[in-house]
């Protein structure tokens, strides 16, 4: 429902951006676009962004002539997309949209009014409603949240954010602030949503509705949604980018950085996979850090190595080995005062990417470091 008009404050902004990302998703482009041009709130740009598109994408982009602006360039990931997308938006009000997904009539109306209702806010966020492509079923999704005013500024900066239930479809920004987020980091890959919505987090406060206003489309190409094989691979690096981004872009961040980027390194030595490149990026990263930093995240790191393999195959483990270290784990790190152990700090980092110096190898419980 609409917020009421008469509690708004009168000049909402006077344009509004919907940006729509694609890559080779030309068979549901088409719905995306239909449904931007289908807001009710009228003053909208619509930005369709291209990625180097090899499908019927052009085809459909050209279709829509000028009732949007289409910005088609070379294939350089979700985040190069991103970036290009915001440089040629002209609204104060930014929404984006996945090309797989739908924002139902009111969504923009919606965000007009709470963003002009509180001006001090500068995101505001909502959950999204998944759906089945081929049978059109919404699906249940147990995810929730409080709704309102938040801010987490200093709970982020803590290392301790808020869980956000909701991914890029969900999440709209005023210029001002997001001009203080973007450009992110074009090598950053999919599920570029987390480093928007940890900044968001950490540089202002926002609001997150309880309205859903956007349909998320599961198919079989879901980069990261319910996605099954090969999830812990991808979610583990991409923690170990984020992390490694947030701690180089947002100093004051440090703290959630080095948390993600240790989780990250620790799924990955769980699972026994470590890409060469983000072997180098993690180890990199490490160097950078002082000695105290980087105690800090290998200890970190330890402890989710031994979670994450506890979890994957605890029923297999004989008694007293990985449980004997995974307490002695959680011990040390909580003598350090930050440990991060805390299920809360799994579940917020659990979107992100991870690489790690060199994994374990099968069954062995001998940290890496300690190999000859």
């Amino acid at each position: 429902m609409l917020l009421p008009i008469q509690d708004a404050i009168v000049n909402p902004p006077s344009l509004v951006s919907i940006l729509i990302n694609n890559y080779n998703y030309g068979r549901f482009l088409g719905d995306a676009i239909d449904s931007a041009l289908s807001q009710s709130h009228t003053n909208i740009e619509v930005i369709v962004v291209d990625d180097g598109s090899a499908d019927e994408s052009h085809k459909v982009i050209a279709h829509y002539g000028c009732r949007i602006r289409a910005v088609l360039k070379s294939n350089g990931g979700q985040a190069s997309a991103l970036n290009a997308g915001f440089h040629a938006c002209n609204g104060d009000l930014i929404c984006f949209l996945d090309a797989d997904d739908i924002f139902l009539p009111n969504k923009v109306a919606e965000l007009v009014t709470t963003f002009a209702r509180y001006p001090e806010i500068g995101w505001c966020f909502h959950q999204l409603t998944l759906f089945q492509n081929h049978t059109g079923e919404h699906l249940s999704d147990s995810r929730t949240c409080n709704y309102g005013r938040w801010d987490a500024r200093t709970a982020t900066l803590a290392g301790h954010p808020p869980y956000v239930p909701t991914a890029l479809s969900g999440l709209s920004f005023r210029r001002t602030l997001l001009s203080r987020i973007l450009p992110m980091p074009e090598s950053l890959g999919i599920t570029n949503d987390n480093f928007l919505k940890f900044a968001a987090l950490a540089l202002s406060p926002g609001w997150m509705l309880p309205a859903v206003l956007a349909l998320q489309r599961i198919h079989a190409n879901n980069a990261y949604t319910r996605r099954t094989v090969g999830k812990q691979q991808v979610v583990g690096r991409m923690e170990v980018l984020l992390g490694r981004f947030l701690h180089e872009r947002f100093p004051p961040m440090f703290r959630l950085a080095e948390s993600i980027f240790a989780h990250g390194i620790g799924r990955l030595w769980a699972i026994r996979e470590c890409e060469a490149d983000l072997r180098t990026e993690a180890n990199a990263f490490l160097n950078s850090l002082r000695f105290p930093a980087r105690q800090r995240v290998t200890l970190k790191a330890l402890y989710w190595w031994v979670a994450e393999s506890f979890r994957a195959d605890h029923s297999e483990r004989r008694p007293g080995t990985a449980r004997d270290e995974y307490s002695n784990y959680r011990h040390e790190l909580a003598q350090l005062g930050d440990i991060d152990g805390r299920e809360a700090s799994s579940k917020t980092a659990v979107n992100g990417s991870a690489p790690v110096p060199g994994a374990p190898g099968k069954r062995s419980h001998t940290p890496p470091a300690e190999r000859g």
